[in-house]
């Protein structure tokens, strides 16, 4: 039951953010080039984008931990103050 209660919580706010951005979207352009301008660039800015976020956030971080890992100090049986 706890566990449907946080995906609930946490799939809320996503369909509440998603419904509105369709419709604004849809609005934005006229009919005759609505299919055009929103299908082809929304779905490949989300699902590549959205979709390669955590790789990129992920090398980042490896990155960052092997370029600083050398400049660390050893600290080992120091006083902490």
């Amino acid at each position: 039951m706890a566990a449907r209660a946080i995906l609930l919580a946490r799939l809320a706010p996503v369909a509440l953010t998603y419904g509105p951005i369709a419709a604004l979207l849809a609005e934005l352009f006229p009919t005759a080039v609505r299919c055009t301008s929103m299908s082809v660039p929304y779905p490949i800015g989300n699902r590549w984008i959205g979709g390669l976020l955590p790789l990129v956030a992920t090398a980042m971080a490896a990155a960052t931990a092997i370029i600083g890992a050398p400049f660390l100090r050893d600290r080992r049986n120091r006083a902490l103050d």
